[in-house]
């Protein structure tokens, strides 16, 4: 998927078979900020999340095998998919710290479940699920992972920092599986002080909550698995690679994305 703008009037999203090169695909879009979200059991799925001025939202599902657009209710732009037609989402506005966590079908937005309450951060990955959230006693994090029916496999407690906006999320592979997890982790809990800090990059077994550190002093920016699971993609415009097996970080890009 490529998202361009031409002109200030117009941008363009494009789908291209990377074995042909060919574009399959294409959609005009207004161009302001624009969030694309794919579904792994239908790739011909996307959800648009589109963002005016004043950060209001709208949601719309695009299948481009058809090129047909519709507009879906979201309660939150902070979604993504479960399965095939079901969505999960957020429920905090723009300035809370948390907000409760739903189920919703796009094929009938009156029907929504509860799944989480208080989450701060979430992801889903083939019907994997982890929620974070403040731990009760307010020096930890909680990460919950769950499975295909909402229930706990396991949970996570590292050390929570936080700043003046709340509680601090870490980066942490949005890519994940039912047998590996990867996330930044504080040495420590308490205010963060200059934003600068540094992190252990450690792995977790979300069946069995057992985690391990892989490496030390590390900066937190984006992590992103691929599916042999032993490398990681790192850095603002993923421009080093992180190999599993021996624990050591390549660059592969002449100059790393300054940090933000």
């Amino acid at each position: 998927m490529i998202y361009d703008s031409a002109n200030k009037d117009t941008s363009t999203i494009r789908i291209i078979d990377i074995h042909s090169k060919k574009e399959m695909a294409s959609k005009e879009l207004k161009p302001t900020n624009n969030t694309f979200i794919w579904n792994a059991e239908s790739p011909n799925k996307i959800l648009l999340i589109n963002y005016d001025q004043n950060w209001g939202f709208k949601a719309f599902l695009w299948d481009y095998n058809s090129n047909l657009t519709k507009h879906i209710y979201a309660g939150s732009p902070f979604l993504t998919w479960y399965t095939d037609n079901l969505v999960l989402y957020n429920s905090k506005k723009q300035q809370e710290d948390e907000g409760d966590l739903y189920l919703q079908d796009i094929r009938d937005t009156s029907i929504k479940n509860l799944i989480a309450e208080n989450v701060l951060e979430f992801a889903s990955n083939k019907s994997s699920l982890v929620t974070v959230s403040n731990f009760s006693d307010d020096k930890r994090l909680l990460y919950d992972f769950k499975n295909i029916g909402f229930e706990t496999l396991s949970e996570y407690k590292p050390p929570r920092t936080y700043d003046e906006a709340g509680s601090f999320v870490p980066y942490f592979d949005i890519n994940f599986t039912s047998d590996l997890f990867l996330t930044f982790t504080p040495y420590e809990s308490g205010k963060m002080k200059n934003g600068l800090e540094e992190y252990q990059l450690v792995q977790v077994d979300p069946k069995t909550g057992k985690h391990r550190k892989l490496l030390d002093l590390m900066d937190n920016a984006p992590l992103l698995s691929n599916e042999d699971k032993h490398l990681v993609l790192y850095g603002y415009d993923y421009g080093k690679i992180i190999d599993l097996k021996t624990n050591k970080v390549y660059q592969i890009l002449e100059k790393d994305s300054d940090k933000f």
